[in-house]
């Protein structure tokens, strides 16, 4: 009885058994806007940008878009908030200390290098790092001489000091600089967070972000766009950019 009323409620819901509902029907628009124009546009038209909720549901996308367009970005209605944030969350007096030089911050994870500025790289990448052992404002600074990626470095300061270092001032960043052994690279504790909202107000959990894609000096309210080259992998712009969009109805129940 109870198999019989499963397969009642999947038949009119319009869901197979053995696939996702897709609950979002997509609407390919060749005329290039920027973000906020598209987002305009699809509320006033459809319902909103896209959101997409499982790989079916990107794949749908991809096949509404014209073989002649699929090539290019389409805006979708994912977008991010960008910032420089330190692995203790301190957000404090000096939390905005930085010592840049005058390169271009493509990466997501920072570290040191001699008396040079601060530079970043791939979180991937594997250096020594340096702890913070005190609190917030009295640190402690322990260098680590073991090469690890930037998260397993936070996992290990973590789980036996404090955290990774927070640099604060030009006091504190020299004496990181002291402890970090000459001509190796050393991670601290500031990274590029990346906080992904959609903009019907969805629940973010499925994503489709390409690995390791450059940000460069792009930070605060960027705009994500699926590249249909790269299997409709996402990235971020400049929201001004003015791209072709994608966006989304709810279709009708079964039957109406």
């Amino acid at each position: 009885m109870m198999e019989r009323i499963l397969l009642g409620v999947l038949y009119l819901s319009g869901c197979h058994i053995f696939s996702s509902c897709l609950l979002h029907q997509y609407h390919f628009v060749a005329d290039p806007m920027n973000w906020t124009e598209a987002q305009t546009y699809c509320r006033q038209t459809y319902t909103d940008l896209a959101t997409i909720e499982n790989t079916e549901e990107m794949q749908q996308l991809i096949n509404t878009v014209p073989s002649s367009n699929q090539t290019s970005d389409v805006w979708i209605g994912v977008y991010s908030n960008v910032s420089w944030s330190w692995s203790d969350g301190y957000n404090g007096s000096g939390a905005d200390y930085r010592y840049w030089g005058g390169q271009i911050y493509s990466y997501d994870c920072v570290f040191i290098y001699e008396s040079n500025p601060w530079y970043s790289d791939p979180c991937s990448s594997s250096y020594p790092f340096i702890c913070n052992n005190g609190t917030q404002q009295d640190p402690q600074f322990v260098y680590v001489g073991t090469n690890m990626k930037w998260s397993d470095a936070q996992k290990y300061c973590r789980e036996n000091y404090r955290d990774l270092a927070t640099v604060k001032n030009d006091a504190e960043n020299q004496e990181v600089k002291n402890l970090a052994v000459h001509g190796w690279w050393t991670w601290i504790g500031l990274f590029k967070e990346n906080s992904s909202y959609w903009s019907d107000v969805s629940n973010y959990s499925f994503s489709n972000w390409k690995q390791s894609f450059k940000l460069d000096k792009l930070i605060g309210i960027l705009c994500g766009a699926a590249a249909l080259a790269d299997s409709g992998k996402w990235k971020l712009s400049l929201c001004g950019t003015k791209l072709p969009f994608v966006c989304y109805s709810v279709p009708p129940p079964p039957g109406e």
